[in-house]
């Protein structure tokens, strides 16, 4: 992050002050880094940056800046919008909004977007379908359950995403296992139901020599 010699390497003390409050209380960091993180995903579909007029750094950077400039707007303690009604101006209510107008909400909010990824795109079935396969199926074994629960297409087509990496309805932690399982070559676990309903599983042994279609309960 660049910032102009100003104080401690900010623009401005007030700067500074706004950007030392916000980040020292858990909380209140916390909120705004995944403000940050929200902000960043959502730049890309801004009008603005479609259009070439502003890069994604742009938008969010000003998008959480006026976020985080209207949230000291509303609580100012004078004239915030919490307040019944405006308190009178005075010397401490226009020294307040002196400092308030030199903040660069903009460079507080580059603080806080520092670091910060657009998340992945979860893939598709349709992208999955596009994927080449992963890894060697083996001999491929059907149980007695699975041949009298399953036709012969459901099966093709659960060993086609299965050797693709989709793998349906297998919970985050299976999803992760099998994730690191491509990598270190331990043994890969689908889950999918039939038509009917019935689930049923895929899995292909760690040596990758056979892949087996089967019921759970013949597990």
């Amino acid at each position: 992050m660049s910032k102009e010699a100003g104080y401690n390497g900010w623009t401005n003390y007030e700067t500074w002050c706004v950007h030392l409050w916000l980040s020292n209380e858990e909380g209140s960091y916390r909120y705004w880094r995944e403000e940050a993180r929200r902000y960043r995903d959502e730049a890309p579909n801004q009008k603005d940056v479609q259009r070439g007029i502003l890069t994604v750094e742009e938008a969010s950077r000003y998008m959480l800046g006026e976020a985080i400039k209207e949230s000291f707007e509303t609580f100012h303690p004078f004239r915030g919008e919490h307040l019944a009604k405006p308190l009178p101006c005075d010397v401490y209510t226009d020294l307040l909004d002196a400092a308030l107008s030199a903040v660069r909400w903009s460079e507080v909010a580059e603080a806080f977007l520092e670091g910060i990824e657009p998340e992945e795109p979860e893939e598709s079935d349709e992208t999955k379908d596009e994927r080449g396969p992963l890894f060697e199926l083996g001999n491929i074994v059907v149980t007695r359950g699975a041949l009298d629960a399953l036709d012969d297409e459901e099966m093709k087509h659960a060993i086609s995403r299965h050797v693709r990496g989709d793998w349906g309805e297998a919970s985050e932690d299976d999803r992760g296992e099998n994730e690191t399982s491509l990598r270190d070559g331990f043994r890969l676990m689908s889950v999918y139901r039939s038509k009917e309903g019935t689930p049923f599983w895929v899995i292909t042994e760690a040596d990758r020599s056979a892949t087996t279609v089967l019921l759970p309960s013949e597990y």
